[in-house]
């Protein structure tokens, strides 16, 4: 049986999708593939390469949002990604999609055509900082001839470019929207704003899963929210986990 696992995009709350992994690997699944977009394809990358959940977790959390990004000075965004690139090139060393020990998709937004872009072979690291970058917040990345920017602007939860690879997909949704939230502020508008986008373009993703997981229960956090990696990666084992069960059944290894 091959496995596919798609994460979907969701800034710190990516954090839950580790914590998820982590739970998985106990269960005793192995991904054939991995797909991400945006916060996934930043953890999809590391775990592929051979990283620990837990490694990825320390790596990603001690930086903090001011390590990661500085001001853009420009009419595309609000920030760029210069800060994040070099911490990446640091870990990810051989910079290609070749060298991953596990096969990763990553899907971008063509911002100009319109048009999602699917990267699995070449540089890695561009791709995943394209795959990262909000409208308005980011900087756009200039890449392989493409202004791109977050592949969650069309598709934040990409299962269905492993249907090809795979025959069993396990989606991992972090981007709960939750109703009646305080919205004051830019950030947070914008934060909202990509929150209905992004759940109103998972639909066909959720229907082709085999299983779906949606960690992000308790309480809604920010893309932002940093400061609470640990508890968002602890959420996403710990839901993982009270569904061992079910998630063997669904595979039929039980």
């Amino acid at each position: 049986m091959k496995i596919g696992i798609a994460l979907s995009g969701g800034g710190a709350r990516g954090f839950a999708h580790l914590g998820v992994l982590k739970a998985l690997e106990e269960i005793g699944i192995q991904p054939h593939m991995i797909s991400g977009v945006s916060a996934g394809a930043i953890g999809g990358a590391f775990y592929c390469y051979g990283y620990s959940p837990e490694e990825t977790l320390k790596i990603l959390s001690e930086h903090g949002i001011l390590g990661m990004v500085s001001p853009a000075f420009s009419w595309k965004g609000l920030l760029k990604m210069d800060k994040a690139e070099k911490i990446y090139k640091k870990y990810l060393k051989e910079n290609s999609f070749e060298k991953l020990k596990i096969p990763l998709i990553i899907e971008a937004t063509d911002i100009i055509n319109v048009e999602t872009m699917i990267f699995n072979k070449g540089e890695l690291i561009k791709a995943v900082i394209a795959s990262a970058s909000i409208p308005l917040m980011f900087d756009p990345v200039e890449f392989e001839g493409r202004l791109l920017v977050d592949g969650g602007l069309l598709n934040n939860l990409p299962a269905q470019c492993l249907k090809r690879y795979c025959n069993k997909i396990i989606s991992v949704n972090v981007n709960s929207i939750f109703k009646d939230e305080k919205i004051d502020g830019l950030l947070k508008t914008i934060e909202r704003n990509f929150d209905i986008i992004t759940n109103n373009n998972i639909k066909e993703s959720i229907a082709i899963s085999d299983i779906v997981l949606e960690p992000m229960y308790k309480k809604n956090y920010g893309i932002f929210d940093l400061n609470h990696a640990k508890e968002i990666y602890e959420m996403g084992y710990e839901y993982t986990i009270a569904k061992k069960e079910q998630i063997l059944r669904e595979l039929s290894f039980k």
